[in-house]
């Protein structure tokens, strides 16, 4: 497969689904709001962040993998509409922070005043930060690829294991069971390459 990194969009590889879909993966780490939050509960902020704008279809994806500190989504979106696709997310996840902000209790997890660093972190720009360090051979698994290989690649068993043992991870949407957040399966392997 031809990867083509974005110079405009940092943490974006450009891939042809079919050659009239297009998915594009974007690799995010998460922000300074992370530390608020278990790593449970900002896996579960990220999973309901993409179903609400899947429900409101103002996002929709092929795959995805939250794990400890970063994303990886594969969306659906013709790559001019990328900016406007990672903005709706932005939105979903700011509002799921501030949902499971008020409703958590405990020291240090109330709304502050202005000066607050609760309020610094809401800002889309201190959501996540793009990066370019992004794995075509995760975004396959991810996706319910085949990665075809004529050697062991010590790499890719280790992307095999963290796919294959996370539980917010679109690969088991592919297994036919049925994960945290609503994925539009694409099963030909072809689709990715």
């Amino acid at each position: 497969m031809a990867k083509k990194t974005d110079n405009t969009m940092p943490g974006v590889i450009e891939t042809q689904l079919g050659g009239h879909h297009s998915a594009n993966p974007v690799f995010l780490k998460m922000g300074a709001w992370r530390h608020l939050f278990s790593e449970h509960q900002r896996k579960i902020i990220i999973a309901e962040a993409l179903n609400t704008g899947i429900n409101d279809e103002k996002l929709s994806i092929a795959g995805y993998l939250i794990t400890e500190w970063s994303v990886c989504l594969v969306f659906m979106a013709p790559k001019k509409q990328l900016h406007k696709t990672l903005s709706f997310f932005y939105e979903y996840v700011k509002k799921e922070i501030a949902k499971y902000h008020n409703e958590v209790e405990g020291p240090g997890l109330r709304i502050y005043n202005a000066d607050d660093p609760f309020i610094t972190i809401m800002k889309p720009d201190g959501l996540f930060e793009p990066y370019t360090e992004g794995s075509d051979y995760l975004v396959r698994l991810i996706t319910g690829r085949a990665v075809k290989q004529l050697y062991y690649d010590p790499h890719v068993a280790r992307l095999r294991e963290i796919v294959n043992n996370e539980h917010f991870c679109s690969a088991i949407d592919y297994s036919g069971a049925m994960g945290p957040v609503m994925v539009k399966l694409r099963y030909h392997d072809d689709l990715i390459d």
